[in-house]
């Protein structure tokens, strides 16, 4: 019997809803002659159950007063109206829309967002409706990309804005980041997105993720008020967010490096927190850090020693770079050879080296390179000077006619290419910023090209090395030349004579054998260099496999060998052989031996 009477109750209110809503149609759909249920007003809509007067209140209908009682969504929704009125964002919405309209009611800021038709209001289920997620960023758009312009564009071109433009609805869209009804600004405390909240409200998506980085360092200096440490958008940006896997985010692993050093190289930041200075920069100064700048995406960075979210100090056993782990974090790549970063520097700081054989040899080698290179300087600009003003100081003999036979301009121009070739690609690693590195960077596979470029031209080097001396133990003219390049006491008397020649302490006339100690210099100093740089080149490449057996400034060395000898070699070419076949005022502009195997120059006199 209860169950009838509130069923009948049920029927009963229905009817009178119905009845009202009929009422209403006579003025405001028609009348009474269409028969138009009140489906045919409310449609779709979210509200198509209720009557007018749930929305629109009064008991004196009909007829309507002279002014329709306002719609109150606090009627049923007075949470998600409480939320808006007092949050930032409401707040804002209330004087714009009144600068618009000279009057804010409370319907304009519901349906700024859910719709300006108020009867064809939808359910945020309905693909339709402009709060339904594949929507939102559009409805949000209306008024941001006025006030925001640059922040809807980069979400739009995002990870999570191209796939809720996709249709995918797992996707974050504004409200998930910045709420739906209860919108503050990012610089107050009760904002989703503020600062210490941003893990928290990135971590409703990414919960793997936010565990990790709750538990790292950076997470508990954020917790301790510093605004200093990063957060998720400061490594992954905040609404341009792409994928790891493209180039244009900071996460990248190409950015990496770039991403962590905004921070770790600030002065001011290393400071403040204590760390040390100088890591980023030593980093960089590392072959890893060298050969990331130059687009090598597969060398090591920031994140694949120190993790990306779980990052602890050092002194944490659970650290990926605490001393008991660094032999498996570095053995990830260097399988044989981890044993050997366990009690080595990792970071070299500036002016510091990993041995002290290392900071010798390098001290040693600066002082050969001034001293060889300013001695060569010294030596072309007074035979320049004797030159262009008193003639010719000496006399050559003529041993080999031509100069260069054709298998040997081969040989020439095989070592000439080869050596740019290594000199190009060697420095552009060194120098990854610099004009010669450039070309590199055009190409996304540009550490790769170098890397083969390099290699290539240091087989071609040895084939060539190689040839050269078969070709001097097994022919007769190179028999010869080899002989007639035998350094000897006498090279030293003839070099002392020149320069008293040159300093007009020496009237008597001069002849230099075929070969004189410019060319005997030159020609050795080829082969010592070729030499040393192929043998440290060798432990470069094989780094792993001599760190299986051998301490790590062992590699330290050969790379700082192998580097100051490049700047000696290359530097000598420039210097004394460039001098002799550019701007030697008897071949100048150009000695064409190279080509016709003969001295000749580009232009005769006369």
């Amino acid at each position: 019997m209860k169950r009838m009477l509130i069923l009948v109750g049920a029927v009963f209110l229905a009817t009178a809803a119905a009845a009202r809503a009929e009422d209403c149609m006579e003025c405001h759909y028609g009348g009474k002659d269409k028969k138009a249920p009140i489906i045919s007003v409310l449609g779709n809509s979210a509200h198509a159950g209720l009557s007018c007067s749930e929305c629109h209140p009064g008991d004196d209908f009909p007829p309507c007063p002279p002014q329709t009682p306002p719609v109150k969504c606090t009627m049923c929704h007075e949470d998600q109206v409480k939320a808006v009125g007092s949050s930032s964002h409401g707040k804002k919405m209330q004087t714009y829309i009144k600068d618009q309209t000279g009057e804010v009611k409370l319907q304009d800021i519901c349906m700024s967002c859910h719709g300006k038709d108020i009867h064809h209001l939808r359910q945020k289920s309905d693909a339709l409706s402009p709060v339904n997620r594949t929507n939102v960023y559009k409805t949000c758009l209306t008024c941001h990309d006025k006030v925001q312009p640059i922040a809807i564009d980069g979400y739009i071109d995002s990870i999570h804005g191209v796939a809720a433009s996709g249709g995918n609805l797992r996707s974050a869209v504004c409200t998930d980041c910045h709420g739906s009804h209860f919108i503050e600004g990012m610089g107050l405390s009760d904002s989703s997105v503020f600062y210490a909240t941003i893990p928290e409200t990135c971590g409703k998506c990414h919960p793997k993720e936010y565990s990790e980085y709750v538990d790292s360092k950076h997470w508990k200096t954020v917790q301790n008020g510093y605004r200093e440490a990063p957060v998720c958008t400061n490594c992954h940006g905040e609404h341009n967010i792409r994928s790891r896997r493209d180039p244009m985010s900071p996460s990248w692993v190409g950015n990496i490096t770039q991403t962590c050093g905004s921070c770790h190289q600030s002065e001011v930041i290393n400071a403040k927190f204590m760390m040390p200075k100088g890591m980023v920069k030593s980093f960089l100064d590392s072959y890893h850090g060298l050969s990331g700048t130059l687009g090598d995406v597969r060398v090591a960075n920031c994140a694949s020693c120190h993790g990306n979210h779980a990052i602890l100090p050092s002194s944490d056993p659970r650290s990926t770079v605490n001393p008991k782990n660094l032999g498996k974090t570095c053995g990830g790549c260097h399988p044989g050879a981890e044993k050997r970063f366990i009690y080595e520097p990792i970071h070299k700081i500036a002016k510091t080296e990993s041995h002290w054989i290392v900071g010798l040899v390098k001290n040693i080698y600066i002082l050969l390179i001034i001293g060889t290179i300013g001695g060569m300087l010294a030596h072309n600009l007074f035979d320049l000077f004797y030159k262009s003003t008193k003639g010719v100081p000496y006399q050559k003999e003529q041993l080999f006619d031509p100069r260069l036979t054709g298998n040997e301009r081969i040989q020439h121009a095989l070592l000439t290419l080869s050596f740019i070739c290594l000199a190009v690609s060697g420095f552009a690693l060194s120098f990854p910023d610099s004009l010669i590195a450039q070309p590199f960077q055009w190409i996304t596979t540009g550490a790769d090209v170098r890397r083969w470029i390099h290699r290539g031209a240091a087989a071609v080097f040895g084939a060539v090395s190689l040839y050269h001396l078969l070709y001097l133990a097994l022919t007769a003219r190179g028999r010869a030349q080899l002989q007639a390049l035998k350094p000897g006491f006498a090279d030293v008397k003839n070099a002392w004579a020149v320069m008293m020649k040159y300093l007009g302490r020496n009237p008597d006339p001069l002849t230099l054998p075929h070969y004189g100690y410019v060319e005997k210099a030159e020609y050795w100093a080829l082969i010592w260099g070729g030499v040393v740089m192929s043998i440290t080149g060798v432990v470069l490449l094989l780094t792993d496999f001599i760190l299986a057996f051998m301490p790590l400034w062992v590699v330290n060395l050969a790379d700082t060998i192998h580097f100051l000898e490049a700047v000696l070699a290359v530097s000598a070419i420039i210097v004394w052989h460039g001098y002799w076949v550019i701007f030697d005022p008897e071949y100048y502009p150009i000695n064409l031996t190279f080509l016709f195997g003969r001295p000749r120059r580009l232009k005769k006199e006369g």
